[in-house]
């Protein structure tokens, strides 16, 4: 059985842990746009459609956005929104 933590011979690690796909997304999103790349995986919380705040559905429930593991400071300092020290002028 193959481990999901591995793609290929590179290490995933979690990034972020949100509520939500549209949460998810919207990180992936974002480090996409700063050349990270990322996957989003169901945290297996809960599946399917559930009902959030104002009866919106939220799909698939808990999410990790998932990263290569040399990229996970700076993927976590993006999603913090906070520099890396190396890149502070």
């Amino acid at each position: 059985m193959d481990d999901p933590r591995f793609v290929g011979n590179v290490e995933l690690v979690e990034a972020a842990l949100v509520r939500n796909e549209m949460e998810a997304e919207m990180i992936r999103g974002l480090l996409e746009s700063a050349g990270i790349p990322s996957i989003v995986q169901s945290a297996g919380m809960f599946e399917g459609a559930r009902h959030g705040f104002g009866g919106v559905p939220v799909y698939g429930g808990a999410q990790k956005v998932m990263v290569h593991a040399h990229r996970l400071e700076e993927a976590e300092a993006l999603i913090a929104g906070t520099p890396l020290e190396d890149d502070v002028s």
